[in-house]
């Protein structure tokens, strides 16, 4: 099955794109006559951009605010935001999204290296900040980019992986280490193992070995991006072993409860089918990210048949890959003396996270609306 080729890196890339049409976007906003009913702290219309018409809302509170700030440059201001409609399809409409975010002000801001990442996926029922893969998702980015600088020379073995997921954990600034899975996942390894009311987190001992290896299948792993990487490696020009073994050091330390740090991972197991209706970019302004600052954001609500999205920080998971870029250079590489540079490594990962991206959203977006909140 080969996935669906949209544009995709296009669209997580508009909001950059458009900062060099500024003038153009100043020039053709088209205020609506059909504001009734919305607060006259908001501005919505539409934007051309190289000839395309986007739909645009912009959170205008607190002005004068602004305007006192301005002399300060810019500055995170969580009362502002402004919705982009970057790609029409069929799903959510813009109100069902605007509305899905609420207010600005009603959003919870959190530093982002104290929080954890969860997997991009809309059956999470909490205010998350969310990425490919979660906090697993991210570390396999940075395990298999530090693996691909050293020229794959070393031959890594599941021991030297554990020991830098091992390290990784304790190094780690955010209380929870999250890697998802969901029911389906669950039930395929049960019948695989032959077993009934598997406790994943804590499987009795005969079971751990068999089980261990079983998930290293794709099948057995409910998060789309970490089963697509097991499935698809060659698309992501990964080696799979490194997948694997990441895997398998998270639930060899999850089941290790004679090990503190095993309380820090925390196994998201989501419920039912994928109902996902729209794709959310999440992006902030470099006041905001340079403060480390994200809104946590629901992508389901709570309600039966309530709306469910993908949410995508993609500029508060920067903040994360140059920490993990400083843990496999300093941390890590100061004992191999490697003398790699974070920035170098970051920028590896940059690069293949956009990458992948490409490729897991093509599947998981296909002709769904996409949609972005830029945080002003």
């Amino acid at each position: 099955m080969k996935p669906l080729k949209i544009p995709f890196l296009f669209i997580c890339l508009t909001l950059f794109a458009s900062s060099v049409f500024s003038q153009s976007i100043v020039n053709n906003l088209e205020v609506n006559s059909y504001t009734q009913g919305i607060s006259t702290d908001s501005i919505r219309g539409r934007v051309k951009i190289s000839d395309e018409y986007y739909n645009v809302m912009c959170d205008c509170n607190d002005e004068n605010k602004q305007d006192e700030k301005s002399n300060l440059g810019p500055s995170c201001d969580p009362s502002k935001i402004k919705i982009l409609e970057d790609k029409s399809g069929e799903g959510a409409s813009f109100d069902a999204v605007r509305n899905h975010i609420g207010h600005p002000s009603d959003l919870e801001y959190i530093d982002v290296l104290q929080s954890s990442f969860y997997c991009l996926d809309g059956r999470i029922t909490k205010p998350t900040l969310g990425t490919l893969g979660g906090d697993m998702g991210e570390f396999i980015l940075a395990l298999t980019v530090y693996h691909g600088v050293l020229g794959r020379t070393k031959a890594w073995d599941q021991d030297f992986v554990d020991r830098y997921f091992n390290a990784y954990i304790k190094y780690m600034q955010h209380e929870k280490f999250v890697m998802c899975t969901d029911d389906a996942a669950v039930s395929h390894l049960q019948r695989e193992l032959a077993v009934e009311g598997l406790n994943l987190n804590n499987p009795r001992s005969q079971l751990q070995t068999e089980a261990l290896n079983a998930l290293a299948s794709p099948e057995n792993n409910g998060d789309t991006h970490l089963r697509m990487l097991l499935r698809y490696p060659d698309m992501y020009s990964i080696d799979v072993n490194i997948v694997k073994m990441a895997i398998k050091s998270f639930y060899k330390l999850l089941w290790d409860k004679t090990n503190p740090d095993s309380a820090k991972l925390h196994l998201e197991v989501l419920v039912g089918d994928h109902q996902e209706s729209a794709f959310l970019e999440v992006r902030s302004n470099e006041a905001c990210t340079k403060a480390r600052l994200a809104p946590l954001i629901q992508p389901k609500e709570g309600k039966k048949d309530g709306l469910s999205i993908f949410v995508n920080h993609l500029d508060a998971v920067s903040i994360r890959r140059v920490d993990l870029a400083k843990f496999f250079t300093t941390y890590v590489g100061r004992h191999h003396q490697e003398g790699l540079e974070p920035e170098l490594l970051y920028n590896r990962m940059k690069h293949h996270g956009y990458a992948f991206l490409e490729v897991t959203g093509s599947f998981t977006a296909r002709n769904l609306p996409f949609y972005s909140i830029n945080i002003m």
